[in-house]
């Protein structure tokens, strides 16, 4: 399953191809009769071939009509994988400018645990990026009123929408997403991340992403305890160098 989700365009390219090598071999068994067979049926008269084929697309249809059905599902999710992808980058750019700064934590420091205003920042800007993988449909989180005006405002600037959707859609984002931030690949074991500067942050992000699609849900997803829904986990990482210039050493008779 974890390379399904890593690949869901390739997964969505076999599902596709299999889905319509079985209809052609139908259509073909269908066509066996030939021009006998539609003279028969213009006669009111049924032909064998003719009755097995159809009991042969009744008993077909179902995994046709699946496989349709997955072949959509994971065509939302490689969509909703490239959004994730686009909120690692947009998390680890926002880390690397905000772990650097002061912000009441210390320069070149980030709280783990506990309220933090750098990491509220960086989880902003991945929910930010993840808004074109979250449905109108998504359950909604609690609401950011940061950043709510300001994202009423740009939805009727630019006519994206309902403003009320979109805060709500961002609020879905922030609760369906986990951030994770580690120095040089190396997960911390303190509540607090110390980065100097130029040492690289990796950033994952994952997204709990809302599968809709009947029947390829309950097949593809795992069931969501808070909403009873079906979910999948996508996740994404990207690594960049701390910015900040370290401190200039004293040195006498400068």
């Amino acid at each position: 399953m974890d390379w399904l989700w890593a690949h869901p365009g390739a997964a969505c390219s076999v599902l596709a191809a299999a889905a319509a090598l079985a209809a052609a071999r139908l259509a073909a068994r269908g066509s066996g009769a030939g021009g006998r067979a539609i003279g028969l049926r213009l006669r009111g008269l049924a032909a064998a071939e003719d009755g097995a084929a159809a009991v042969e697309f009744a008993l077909a249809s179902p995994v046709l009509l699946a496989l349709v059905l997955v072949a959509v599902q994971l065509g939302l999710v490689a969509a909703s994988r490239r959004a994730v992808e686009g909120a690692a980058f947009a998390a680890a750019r926002s880390a690397v400018v905000w772990v650097p700064a002061d912000a009441g934590e210390g320069a070149n420091r980030l709280l783990l645990a506990g309220p933090s205003a750098k990491r509220e920042r960086i989880e902003r800007a991945a929910a930010l990026a993840l808004l074109p993988a979250v449905p109108p449909e998504a359950d909604g989180g609690s609401g950011d009123l940061a950043v709510a005006a300001p994202l009423r405002d740009l939805a009727r600037e630019t006519g994206l929408g309902d403003p009320d959707g979109l805060v709500f859609r961002y609020a879905a984002a922030r609760a369906r997403l986990r951030l994770a931030v580690q120095v040089a690949g190396d997960p911390s074991r303190d509540s607090v991340l110390v980065a100097g500067p130029a040492d690289p942050l990796t950033v994952t992000v994952t997204y709990a992403c809302p599968l809709f699609v009947p029947l390829a849900a309950r097949f593809l997803g795992v069931r969501d305890s808070r909403t009873g829904g079906f979910q999948a986990d996508l996740s994404a990482q990207c690594t960049m160098r701390n910015e900040g210039t370290p401190e200039r050493e004293l040195v006498v008779g400068d």
